[in-house]
């Protein structure tokens, strides 16, 4: 991810549509109009978007997509072919069964860009706590590819210590 001006591009990706209208009013609402949401609901549909010339800066995915005909490890191809097509896209896994991951798939995603801070678990107990914490990752992101303020510099003309000189040579009743 690269600073910019420009609204930061972000794609949720699950095959669950109650999840995907939740994403929307939960994380996407409060995020706007800094980032710009776009949703999927099958791996297929990263194909189209990787057409696009705009590019995705996060990436949210499900791993499974098996109610839409995919399977329990589709969300792993979504990360390398998002990475592959933008390198530089910041990728968050928010799964329900992050359990179904074996270590070489673990190591496989954090070659697409997974990260510990990045993995946030679905709670089914709690899904209020799940979209919250998903919220505070994005943002965590957002903030760091927020370009920093201009720093303000010294008008140019005087150093400081001709500045200084001319305050110790006034009274102090007309300063």
């Amino acid at each position: 991810m690269t600073p910019s001006t420009s609204p930061l591009q972000l794609l949720y990706c699950d095959d669950s549509r109650s999840d995907r209208k939740a994403f929307l009013s939960r994380v996407a609402r409060p995020l706007e109009p800094r980032v710009e949401t776009r949703t999927i609901s099958s791996p297929s549909g990263l194909d189209a978007i990787a057409q696009s010339e705009t590019p995705v800066d996060i990436l949210v995915t499900d791993l499974n997509f098996e109610t839409v005909g995919g399977d329990s490890k589709d969300g792993l191809r979504i990360m390398a072919r998002a990475r592959e097509r933008w390198p530089d896209t910041a990728v968050i896994l928010f799964t329900a069964y992050p359990q179904s991951l074996l270590p070489e798939e673990v190591l496989e995603a954090s070659e697409h860009g997974l990260r510990r801070s990045t993995w946030v678990p679905k709670i089914a107990d709690d899904p209020d706590e799940a979209w919250a914490h998903l919220l505070e990752v994005i943002e965590v992101l957002v903030q760091r590819s927020t370009p920093a303020p201009p720093q303000k510099t010294r008008a140019p003309g005087r150093s400081l210590e001709e500045v200084l000189t001319w305050l110790q040579e006034r009274p102090i009743s007309t300063l």
